[in-house]
Formats: C-alpha cells, sequence, structure tokens
C-alpha cells in the first residue's frame, strides 16, 4: 500500500502512520507532537521539528520510499534517550536539538577563502555530513 505511494502529498500519510502507533497531540507550522511509548514501555512525549517540505525530501531523498522514512523516524523515536524531547529535521535526518548543523560548524575560510574539509557518512545512514580536515593534516 505505502510502498507504492506517489511523492505528491505524504504529509497526511506520515498523520495515519504516527496515529498507527503513537498520539499526534497537536500539529504546527514548525512540527508535531507525538506521544507514544517507548523501548522501555514508558511513555514519551517529543516535538518533532520538521515541515511537511522537510518530510518530502526525508522521503525521497536518503530513503526512497515512504516505508523506509517512516521506519527511520519510528526507530529514532523509539531509541531516543531518556529525557530528550526534541528532534530536528536536519540535513535529511532527524537530530536531537543539540546535535543540529549549523553554519557555526563549517570550518574557517583557507588561503583561498574557501573552507576545506570534507564529506563523511553520519552514523551509518545514507546521509553525510561536512567536517573540517583532520588537525594534522
Amino acid at each position: 500500500m505505502l510502498a507504492s505511494m506517489r511523492y505528491s502529498n505524504l504529509w497526511r500519510p506520515l498523520m495515519s502512520y504516527l496515529g498507527g502507533w503513537a498520539e499526534r497531540l497537536s500539529e504546527d507550522p514548525d512540527g508535531i507532537t507525538v506521544q507514544y511509548r517507548d523501548a522501555t514501555g514508558g511513555r514519551r512525549r517529543v516535538h518533532i521539528v520538521m515541515s511537511r517540505d522537510d518530510w518530502d525530501e526525508f522521503v525521497t531523498i536518503p530513503w526512497g520510499s515512504f516505508d523506509s522514512a517512516a521506519a527511520r523516524l519510528r526507530e529514532i523515536l523509539i531509541s531516543l534517550p531518556p529525557g530528550e524531547t526534541k528532534l530536528v529535521y536536519d540535513q535529511y535526518d532527524l537530530v536531537l536539538e543539540k546535535d543540529r548543523y549549523t553554519d557555526e560548524d563549517l570550518p574557517d575560510a583557507g588561503p583561498n577563502g574557501i573552507p576545506s574539509g570534507y564529506w563523511t557518512p553520519h552514523r551509518g545512514d545514507p546521509t553525510a555530513r561536512f567536517r573540517p580536515p583532520p588537525a594534522d593534516a
């Protein structure tokens, strides 16, 4: 069913998917708040900062299917560390707010005015992060 879905409107199916195993408490312009049972069986309430366009990107770019993206979202939510209550969409991934990638993470410009560095895999996901070169390079 979901595997054959077109990428035209993925937000509504996300709400249905979440409703199958979590309680959607609110939806606002910056995301959604859900309540669910985590890996220990405890109740969790988490705010996910993610727009409809962010969800479309999350599905289509790193995961390629609604089913894969939805499974990843559930995996992230179920395994959140205790006390964490907010996820933020960041570079095709959902991360803890404290781990969000910002412009401050970019290295200083090199002699030619361009930051030097390289792209690296991130947590085994099909996404990558820009990292400065090693100190000994």
